[in-house]
């Protein structure tokens, strides 16, 4: 599956592997990555695991500009390694840990509260929980958060979060409010008693159905259509990746696949004409 644009310099073959973005201008050269990395790196089992179920390599097409707005959203703090360029493209970040929200940033709860955020404050900006923190509270309960929290509130604040649009919130997330009580499909668990005891397939549920809103709902026409950004699906790819490394869910196959999926969604709806939305823009 592949969608090309031209624009920019130079085209970036982009895929996720165990919850890493390997990327490279050459198709040949984005194998022998990760053919490198099953042998010498950190999530080696996890890239074989990947691997042995889906022995192809599925990518996404995009350009060294929209690489660089993919890799760097969602990311409040500075790059450790400065003027690192991307074709044509330096995509060193500055430090934002300390000064306001922008469209989907990604950080624990606690860090992106008491901050003003792109679609105003109050409920027109949510720091939307994944997993949710009614589910996080519950491993609290029963001895099996992962993190070093230890009070609940203290785990509210530990839990990772997005900065989302309270209308996004409300109208796409799997567990919003007393969706948590609904009945999970298949199990006889409720939403919230899902996520405490199968947080992987719970952060899949909930982040596919908040990009799955995005690339389809009906607009004020009653019609069908994408808003689904590179930005946002670069903020969901790094959330995946802080809650592997913070050990609160495993990688997996199915959450990489999807995430390449949205990742050439994003790619053919970009730079869609978004004028009434402009937390959708992908410029701003």
């Amino acid at each position: 599956m592949t969608t090309k644009i031209e624009k920019g310099f130079l085209t970036m073959y982009v895929t996720i592997i165990g919850s890493k973005i390997f990327y490279a201008d050459d198709l040949g050269q984005l194998c022998q990555q990760i053919k490198n990395y099953q042998t010498n790196g950190t999530r080696s089992a996890t890239i074989n695991q990947r691997l042995f179920y889906n022995n192809l390599v599925n990518y996404a097409y995009m350009t060294d500009e929209q690489f660089v707005r993919f890799k760097n959203a969602g990311r409040r703090h500075p790059s450790r390694i400065p003027n690192k360029m991307v074709g044509q493209i330096d995509r060193t970040r500055g430090d934002r840990s300390s000064g306001g929200l922008q469209k989907w940033d990604v950080g624990e709860y606690g860090s992106l509260t008491g901050k003003s955020g792109p679609w105003g404050n109050g409920s027109l900006t949510n720091r939307d929980h994944m997993t949710a923190n009614s589910s996080n509270q519950q491993q609290f309960n029963t001895g099996t958060w992962p993190g070093s929290a230890t009070t609940r509130s203290e785990v509210k604040r530990e839990g990772l979060a997005i900065a989302v649009s309270g209308h996004h919130h409300r109208k796409a997330s799997y567990t919003y409010g007393g969706r948590t009580r609904s009945p999970s499909p298949m199990t006889q668990l409720n939403r919230m008693q899902f996520g405490a005891q199968h947080p992987t397939d719970a952060f899949f549920t909930e982040m596919n159905s908040m990009l799955d809103w995005k690339s389809s709902h009906l607009n004020s026409n009653n019609v069908q259509k994408n808003t689904l950004r590179l930005e946002m699906v670069g903020a969901y790819a790094y959330m995946y990746k802080l809650s592997v490394d913070q050990g609160f869910i495993d990688a997996s196959w199915e959450q990489d696949l999807y995430l390449v999926i949205w990742m050439n969604h994003a790619v053919s709806s970009d730079n869609t004409p978004t004028p009434n939305h402009p937390a959708n823009h992908h410029r701003k």
